[in-house]
């Protein structure tokens, strides 16, 4: 791994590895498509500081939220669960403007 003075870049194989937890996250939860990849490893890396006795609905609720925090934003929403897609959905409660 090479360092800069604000920069770091992953390579080979520990690019790939987390490239799959990226992934895994945006198939498992529609809604991440909007964060940056370092939003979404933020919150990764945030969730797994400290054990937790989380069911699947609060884990995502946490890296949604921690994407928002790390990206500036603020958002009121909830998740479901969609058997439809056969995955959890990230809604807004904020009134949509058109």
């Amino acid at each position: 791994m090479k360092q800069y003075k604000e920069v770091c870049i992953i390579e080979g194989k520990l690019s790939s590895f987390m490239d799959g937890y990226i992934r895994g996250l945006k198939q498992e939860v529609l809604g991440f498509d909007n964060f940056s990849d370092e939003a979404i490893i933020y919150s990764l890396l945030e969730f797994s500081k400290f054990a937790r006795e989380h069911d699947d609905l609060e884990r995502i609720t946490y890296l949604y939220d921690k994407c928002l925090e790390y990206s500036n934003e603020t958002e009121k929403f909830h998740i479901e669960y969609s058997d439809t897609y056969n995955a959890f959905l990230v809604i807004s409660d904020e009134p949509s403007v058109f």
